[in-house]
């Protein structure tokens, strides 16, 4: 378990999250850590293994008045595959070539862009608000994006071309540029920014900008955190799921409307009546 070196800190889903993106479970009871039913992604997956791992939401169902979700190229031929468990805010946008697997939690007005390569996000994640992670540029447009299970992502954080082990953590406001490798349970601080291919191994803390070597993870957070992490996940589901309809409330405001023209048509006629009579 990582200590907590912050005093400023909120609690999501039973978890502690500090502000230098460290967390401390206060849940009990959670299932133990089930590796072969996690996705497991790694970098040397191909790109037909890991569309493997997900499947299709059908029909594009979550959608917005003036936003949508999810959102299809190339004449609907490239489009993201989405677990139907995991959770996509309203707000956020899921782009083109994207995989999202089960009981990940994509939270609002965040961007999982994959218009010019592969981008994958794995198991058990949270993704934060705000958080922009690009696959591909103009100059390397094959630099695909791979955040592995039980990865956290803090919110406001920027991910270009990168790969992400798992039960990695990516502080908040923090900055990921291309061909970046964040080793397995490895922690970048808040506010860091990591420059463009750098790999940083199993187990470390980084911080600072650019980021530098901090220190080392406790030996005992890599037992803890899928634990943690599916507490996240489920804390976050049981909260936010049952507040949006799967295709939008834009019906209810159709049928709104109907009412109201229909009573306005009923008066209407009446009017005419009474003053015939």
């Amino acid at each position: 378990m990582l200590r907590s070196v912050a005093n400023r800190g909120v609690f999501l889903g039973g978890v502690r999250i500090d502000g230098f993106g460290r967390y401390k479970s206060t849940v009990s009871g959670v299932a133990g850590l089930d590796d072969a039913s996690a996705g497991q992604a790694t970098p040397e997956a191909t790109t037909n293994e890991a569309r493997e791992t997900v499947e299709e939401v059908p029909g594009e169902a979550k959608r917005g008045l003036n936003h949508r979700c999810v959102l299809t190229l190339d004449n609907d031929m490239i489009r993201p595959f989405i677990k139907k468990d995991a959770f996509i805010a309203p707000s956020a946008t899921i782009v083109g070539y994207t995989g999202i697997s089960f009981k990940t939690c994509i939270m609002h007005n965040s961007v999982i862009r994959g218009d010019l390569a592969y981008c994958y996000v794995g198991a058990y994640c949270v993704i934060e608000e705000n958080v922009v992670a690009v696959a591909g540029t103009i100059a390397n447009p094959s630099g695909d994006v791979s955040i592995e299970d039980y990865c956290y992502i803090g919110s406001g954080s920027v991910l270009r071309s990168c790969t992400i082990q798992r039960y990695a953590i990516v502080g908040n406001g923090s900055i990921i540029e291309e061909n970046v490798f964040v080793g397995e349970a490895s922690i970048v601080e808040p506010k860091s920014v990591v420059p463009a291919g750098t790999e940083i191994p199993t187990g470390q803390i980084w911080g600072g900008n650019p980021a530098k070597f901090k220190g080392n993870v406790d030996k005992f957070t890599f037992a803890d955190r899928g634990n943690e992490m599916r507490a996240m996940c489920k804390q976050i589901l049981k909260w936010y799921k049952p507040m949006y309809l799967p295709y939008s409330s834009a019906w209810l405001e159709k049928e709104a409307l109907s009412r109201k023209r229909e009573t306005q048509v009923a008066e209407a006629e009446f009017s005419s009546r009474t003053q015939k009579g």
